[in-house]
């Protein structure tokens, strides 16, 4: 038997069907059973993708990373061979392949493909992702890839919590797209009574280090110590100490009060 140049066969099944008018008849059945590779690709699984489709990571937060898994079956007979899996577009620095799939399928059998978006960047990325095998008929199954990254420093929807807060705290019923004002409020309002501190409550102060002098003409030694304060954690601001709020106590040891416009801060003295 010789196969027809698609690599398909064609049966034909006749089934003797009832009688209608008091005359038999025939019932015909045709199926084409592909003899070549056929690729089929689904994300996620059991969710077939049409070649051309789009598939997107959702919401990535800066700096960290989301997979797209997809499993590549060959609903053919003959083996599916993939040569190559490339990705190119405008933001196709953005993604990469972490797992690749094999490079030989056989008919009814699958493998799989996991590729990476971990941008640094906020803002919508999308790439292309070719799949390129010897299917016939989609030598390169092309699929765009989508993502969205939000960051720390964005509040798109204005409801007062940045975009990747609102991301990690999705469990809690927080959308970063919906303006959720009265839950938002709700969480700051209750966030120093959990033990949490907004970032304007984390305040460090450092203490510099001490400068040791002698004076010549009378031999006294001086130590000089300066304190410095930051809300960053990161750029420092001079603290002066000064009278009254600086003291010797009763130890002999100093003593310096000062105020906060915060009710509930963190403090962190570190020497430098």
């Amino acid at each position: 038997m010789s196969l027809p140049a698609n690599g398909k066969l064609r049966a034909r099944a006749l089934t003797i069907g009832g009688s209608c008018n008091g005359s038999s008849g025939f019932v015909e059945s045709i199926a084409d059973f592909a003899f070549e590779p056929e690729i089929v690709v689904e994300q996620p699984i059991g969710t077939n993708i049409t070649d051309g489709g789009t598939r997107s990571t959702g919401p990535v937060i800066i700096n960290s990373y989301s997979d797209l898994t997809f499993t590549i079956t060959n609903v053919g007979i003959a083996q599916l061979t993939i040569s190559d899996v490339v990705i190119d577009g405008a933001d196709s620095t953005d993604f990469n392949v972490v797992q690749f799939p094999a490079t030989m399928v056989v008919g009814g059998a699958n493998t799989v493909l996991t590729i990476r978006c971990s941008p640094t960047v906020a803002g919508s990325k999308t790439a292309s992702l070719h799949i390129l095998s010897n299917d016939s008929d989609e030598a390169s199954f092309d699929i765009t890839v989508a993502a969205r990254v939000v960051s720390f420093a964005d509040d798109l929807d204005g409801d007062g919590l940045n975009d990747a807060s609102e991301v990690q705290m999705a469990a809690l019923g927080f959308d970063w797209q919906t303006t959720q004002i009265a839950l938002v409020n709700t969480y700051f309002a209750s966030a120093n009574g959990a033990g949490l501190f907004t970032p304007s409550q984390v305040q460090s102060m450092n203490a510099g280090v001490p400068l040791l002098s002698k004076n010549p003409a009378d031999g006294l030694f001086t130590i000089v110590i300066g304190l410095e304060k930051s809300s960053d954690l990161v750029e420092y601001q001079p603290f002066p100490m000064s009278s009254p709020q600086t003291v010797i106590n009763a130890e002999g040891k100093l003593e310096f009060k000062f105020t906060v416009p915060d009710s509930t801060a963190f403090f962190r003295l570190r020497a430098q």
